[in-house]
């Protein structure tokens, strides 16, 4: 979980840790995550952004997290 400011779009956030984390993994384990990406792509186009609060509890976001499928 993170913060961030409320200047910030939280899209721009996602998008800059999707392409960091990609590219430093397939740099270093490019054969072992082969099997395991959707096509070419590692990360999938959607991402969930919760706040916590407001009737939320940190365990309903963990459910929702755990409960997440893989792409087809």
């Amino acid at each position: 979980m993170i913060s961030i400011p409320p200047q910030f779009a939280v899209s721009d956030l996602v998008n800059r840790i999707k392409t960091a984390t990609s590219k430093a993994i397939r740099k270093k384990h490019a054969n072992a995550i082969a099997p395991f990406l959707w096509g070419s792509r590692f990360w999938s186009n959607s991402y969930c952004a919760i706040s916590v609060g407001e009737g939320r509890s940190i365990e309903s976001i963990k459910k929702y997290i755990e409960g997440q499928k893989l792409p087809s």
